[in-house]
């Protein structure tokens, strides 16, 4: 029979499992959502300079990435675009 200290080192070992891999979840959802939106700009707008990925980059809502998304859809310029992620 475990001691309760054996058993808080496991039930916080247990935590930090799941923590890890609630955050790993939400980092590859960043990471698809960034990369979907790399591409819409590349495919509507062409090369995506460094500071435009760099800002991208930077962004860590998942929403702020889906709206850029579809502004990255509409825009009918680079520049246009730009305008719109020097709102975010």
């Amino acid at each position: 029979m475990a001691t309760l200290a054996e058993q808080w080192i496991e039930q916080g070992i247990q935590q930090g499992i799941q923590q890890g891999i609630q955050q790993g979840h939400h980092q590859g959802m960043l990471q698809a959502a960034r990369d979907m939106l790399y591409e819409a700009i590349s495919s509507k707008l062409g090369a995506i300079p460094e500071d435009v990925s760099g800002k991208i980059k930077k962004i860590k809502e998942r929403e702020t990435l889906r709206a850029l998304f579809r502004q990255a859809i509409l825009s009918e310029t680079l520049d246009a675009f730009r305008e719109t992620l020097k709102k975010v």
